[in-house]
């Protein structure tokens, strides 16, 4: 259960990706989020994986990366990963999960514009590798059909 609450990045970090140069169509963005609320809700062997490729960042730049979408676009009910992982999963219909997705995404994609634009490469550089890592993952989940949650 502990690797799950790790698992809550992917909604902080997950479309960094858009911003580090790919471009997704609406579409492959639904079938992303499909896939890591699966990460976060469903399967044990996906978290560690996904946490696996969270251990590039720093504790620091996780916590950094949270706290803007919380101060900035979404804020969540606990102020801590963890039990934002369990509001998330537990607490949310997919209505909801919808609109936490959405507003993270957009306060995600402004803190790295402006993580970069204050030029600091080392994180950028790292948040770059942890995006890599947990979009091949994703990509592998959706290509299994493993991208399934009871909602």
């Amino acid at each position: 259960m502990e690797n799950k609450s790790s698992i809550a990045i992917l909604c902080f970090l997950g479309l960094f990706v858009i911003a580090q140069g790919l471009t997704f169509k609406y579409e492959d963005l639904e079938q992303y989020y499909k896939c890591w609320t699966y990460s976060n809700c469903v399967s044990d062997e996906a978290a560690q994986k996904i946490e696996d490729c969270l251990k590039i960042l720093k504790p620091n730049e996780l916590k950094s990366t949270f706290q803007y979408v919380e101060d900035n676009y979404y804020k969540y009910k606990n102020d801590d990963l963890p039990d934002a992982v369990k509001e998330y999963c537990n607490d949310y219909d997919d209505e909801t999960k919808h609109d936490a997705y959405d507003k993270t995404l957009n306060g995600v994609i402004a803190y790295e514009k402006k993580l970069c634009g204050e030029d600091k490469a080392g994180e950028c550089s790292r948040l770059g590798q942890t995006i890599g890592c947990v979009f091949s993952y994703l990509d592998e989940l959706k290509q299994e059909g493993k991208c399934k949650t009871d909602n």
